[in-house]
């Protein structure tokens, strides 16, 4: 026979005796968590290089994948000697490829011994040239390596107008680099409730943090190089500071800079650049890994203030700056040089840096790009660019420091 129906036993509602209150009036489940509607964002700008970049200095369009720029150097005002030269040498020999600075009826003053000569004639890498220029007892020996410095022109009354010297502009180029940042939702997820918002909406916002992270980091570390890809196509490569900054670095190789040192370095490589304090407005910004931060405010910790510029606030970052007999210094934090990366700062004049997209391809947010029988959704952040790092002596590399 089939068993009987029965009823079990329930068990008996818990009772509240009095005042329903949080803590014993509902099940803790019933009760809506405070969430801020935003969901905060554990690296709220890992970017700093970029934001400045596409937030101060206008953002330009490239109609290439690869992009070029022309530069123009200063006139090479110096000369060096090659081998030695007695007193009354009058032919005197510099060293290779640098006869091509020098034309007749310049003045050289040779910094060793302080005598100035008249140059004659130009013979590729050999002057003619009359020693002793405002000094009867003639001309002092040179020695294999003294510089000398053109320091003007003195011409014959009623001469002709002389030899011609200019600088041939020099051209270099980069390459636009494309940056991929996918994320992907199942079906499910796209339809289930959160708090903070869609996971769609976060997770977007999450992955532009890293997206952004990247292509900061190919800002400073990129190597510009082009290759055929595993599917036949081109595949290119931004180069990034560190690729064009040759002449100015500075290896401390494992030691920590004094006071003067660092003097010295801004000394050095403030010189150049419109940011420069030889003709320009005397102010670069120095991306610096914490270790950096600390060793510089332990330097100048009682000349460091913020910058309060509305320009600088409209951006959201947070710069201090130190007055320096060499020119205005931006202290910029960069959260990423980390770990062995500690031991970077980046010292760049922005007047010289420039974010170049490949037009119709800076950052954006592509949606749907998954399959059509994908159940869920995959968008990405996508963006094609690269960087225009001009006048190369404009910059520096600081490194080496221990971390």
């Amino acid at each position: 026979m089939p068993a009987s129906p029965v009823v079990f036993p329930r068990t008996s509602p818990t009772i509240v005796s009095g005042y329903r209150d949080p803590s014993l009036g509902v099940p803790t489940q019933r009760i809506k968590p405070d969430i801020s509607d935003r969901i905060i964002l554990w690296e709220p700008e890992a970017a700093p290089l970029l934001a400045l970049l596409k937030g101060v200095r206008q953002k330009v369009a490239a109609t290439q994948r690869q992009f070029d720029w022309i530069e123009s150097e200063p006139y090479p005002s110096e000369v060096t000697i090659s081998g030695s030269q007695t007193a009354g040498d009058t032919s005197i020999e510099v060293v290779t490829g640098q006869g091509s600075r020098v034309a007749p009826n310049m003045k050289l003053r040779n910094r060793s011994t302080g005598e100035i000569f008249l140059v004659t004639v130009v013979s590729t890498d050999t002057l003619t040239a009359v020693r002793g220029i405002g000094n009867t007892l003639g001309g002092a020996a040179m020695a294999d390596g003294d510089v000398c410095d053109i320091i003007g022109t003195a011409f014959e009354d009623a001469s002709d107008v002389g030899t011609s010297k200019t600088v041939k502009e020099g051209r270099d180029f980069n390459y636009t680099e494309i940056t991929r940042t996918p994320f992907s939702i199942s079906g499910r997820q796209s339809q289930t409730s959160f708090y903070g918002g869609s996971d769609k909406v976060s997770t977007a916002k999450k992955t532009a943090i890293e997206h952004k992270k990247r292509l900061e980091m190919s800002a400073f570390f990129g190597k510009r190089h082009s290759r055929t890809g595993t599917g036949g196509l081109e595949q290119t490569f931004t180069g990034g500071l560190e690729f064009f900054i040759a002449s100015n670095v500075w290896d401390l190789a494992g030691a920590e800079p004094t006071h003067r040192a660092i003097v010295e370095a801004l000394e050095l490589y403030m010189r150049w650049g419109d940011g420069g304090i030889v003709n320009g407005n005397g102010k670069k910004a120095l991306f610096c890994s914490p270790r950096w931060l600390t060793i510089l405010e332990s330097v100048w910790h009682d000349k460091l203030r913020i910058n309060q510029s509305d320009e600088v606030k409209k951006i959201g970052l947070k710069i201090t700056e130190v007055e320096t007999t060499h020119g205005t210094l931006m202290l910029i934090r960069q959260p990423l040089f980390v770990g062995a990366l500690g031991q970077y700062a980046f010292l760049v004049d922005l007047n010289h840096v420039r974010y170049r997209y490949h037009q119709g391809r800076d950052t954006q947010l592509l949606e749907n790009r998954q399959g059509p029988g994908i159940d869920g959704e995959t968008h990405e952040w996508l963006t094609d660019a690269g960087w225009e790092v001009s006048v190369e002596g404009a910059h520096a590399i600081w490194k080496g420091i221990p971390v």
